[in-house]
C-alpha cells in the first residue's frame, strides 16, 4: 500500500486506487476535495467469475 501525496487522501495498492478523498462537484465551481468523505473501490459487482 502506498500513500500518494495529494490535496487530501489517496491509497494504491499494485498502482490502483482503492480509497480516495471525495472530489466534491460545485456547479461553477472548481471541485472541492472533502476529506471527511472516503470513496472506496469496491470492483465491478457485475462481473462473473469463472
Amino acid at each position: 500500500m502506498v500513500e500518494i501525496d495529494s490535496d487530501g487522501f489517496d491509497f494504491r495498492v499494485g498502482g490502483k486506487g482503492f480509497v480516495w478523498s471525495y472530489p466534491e462537484r460545485r456547479p461553477g465551481k472548481s471541485r472541492v476535495i472533502r476529506t471527511d468523505i472516503a470513496v472506496l473501490y469496491v470492483g465491478d459487482l457485475d462481473a462473473t467469475t469463472d
